[in-house]
């Protein structure tokens, strides 16, 4: 057995205890009763649903135990990928910044039954439309992750901008701070704009 082999049984040993697939099993049986799923895997931090056109994924993250769900489409001409609860229901309802108020973590027995049965009557409440496979709904959250990575993309690469202008800033040399900031301009703060003007308008008056 190799390092990362004793690594997973380990974490399996000691997880067991949370019963979290008993969890599952009891808080998310209306996706067999009602919406024509069945159970095709399961471990003891994993539970997979599977109708004839969809997949529903159930985990206890192995490292940051977060209580979480992935729903997705079923295809042979693709790569499988699953939606997460935090950015589905963040489509469903137009919650683009509150995200993170869908995040369950939990690492003890009650707490783990406590956010499965969370994330269950989650997912009860709003995924009706997404089970019954309804295209606008689907093309919706499709549209709300993909503008969201194209914001963290962004973020990740206006960053380092971000903080060359500021050293820029407090070295005065405004001829930079306006480089800088018109580069990002579409994504400034207000007091980044108000620098960038102030640069603008400094470089102008010294011409």
């Amino acid at each position: 057995m190799n390092t990362m082999d004793e690594d997973i049984y380990k974490i399996k040993a000691n997880r067991y205890h949370f019963c979290f697939l008993e969890s599952v099993k009891n808080a998310f049986s209306f996706l067999e009763e009602s919406f024509g799923f069945q159970i095709m895997s399961t471990e003891v931090t994993f539970v997979r649903y599977e109708s004839e056109r969809m997949f529903v994924n159930v985990y206890h993250g192995r490292i940051s135990y977060e209580i979480g769900v992935e729903v997705g489409c079923l295809r042979a001409d693709a790569p499988e990928r699953g939606y997460r609860l935090p950015d589905v229901l963040g489509a469903v309802l137009n919650e683009t910044h509150h995200q993170n108020s869908y995040y369950l973590q939990a690492s003890t027995q009650e707490n783990v039954r406590s956010c499965v049965e969370t994330a269950a009557d989650l997912v009860k409440q709003h995924y009706g439309p997404i089970l019954g496979d309804n295209a606008a709904v689907w093309q919706k959250i499709k549209a709300f992750t993909s503008k969201r990575d194209e914001e963290y993309t962004r973020k990740g690469v206006n960053q380092p901008i971000r903080k060359s202008a500021e050293l820029a800033w407090q070295k005065k040399n405004l001829s930079k701070v306006a480089e800088l900031y018109a580069s990002i301009r579409a994504d400034l703060t207000p007091v980044e704009e108000k620098r960038l003007e102030y640069a603008k308008k400094q470089i102008s008056t010294h011409r």
